[in-house]
């Protein structure tokens, strides 16, 4: 049975060590070295990043201010789980929502309606079709996660709910204790599911 060490960060086998010892021609000492520099070399290029974002972010926050579709982008921010990110590509790669007469026209737009394979008096649905604009789609899922939770506003949504109209805080809130219902209905009704079968 093979052993596992705490090894610089990773959980590597005592065989992979000595392997990586004998193929490196190194001895244990430089080769810890040389994990170690790498690791402070991957912690420095994630902090780079990570600063690279928080100031993008704020650049397209200035941007969003003076945009055509800034109301738009804030009365979506108004939503739990849409951010300014969120927000800003929604409003991007969607553009005018008005030009979808219902929801479900919207939700085939961006590919979130289930397949359906019909022969007589058979119907059969399948995943969700995929098609559509993917970055759209995969931004409203990411989104979505978050009515997992119970319906409860935290500090930064009222906030943001502060700063659009009446009527668009009302449809946030209805939208979110519709979602998270929903969400903890289908969830129950798989865990039944499970159950029942043998």
């Amino acid at each position: 049975m093979r052993t596992s060490l705490r090894f610089v960060g990773l959980d590597v086998h005592k065989d992979s060590i000595a392997v990586a010892v004998a193929e490196s021609g190194r001895g244990p000492a430089q080769l810890l070295e040389t994990i170690a520099a790498d690791e402070l070399l991957l912690l420095q290029t994630v902090e780079q990043a990570s600063a690279r974002v928080r100031r993008l972010t704020l650049d397209m926050g200035e941007l969003v201010e003076r945009w055509t579709l800034g109301p738009l982008v804030r009365a979506l921010q108004a939503l739990r789980g849409v951010d300014l990110v969120t927000a800003v590509v929604l409003a991007a790669e969607i553009g005018n929502f008005k030009r979808f007469r219902t929801p479900k026209q919207l939700m085939a737009y961006l590919g979130l309606v289930p397949s359906e394979h019909s022969s007589g008096g058979a119907r059969r649905q399948g995943g969700i079709t995929r098609t559509g604009n993917r970055h759209a789609r995969w931004v409203l899922v990411e989104a979505a996660w978050n009515y997992r939770f119970r319906p409860s506003a935290s500090r930064t949504i009222q906030a943001r709910r502060q700063h659009v109209a009446a009527g668009v805080r009302a449809i946030a809130e209805r939208a979110e204790q519709r979602l998270s219902r929903r969400f903890r209905l289908d969830d129950s009704s798989i865990g039944a599911r499970a159950a029942r079968k043998p």
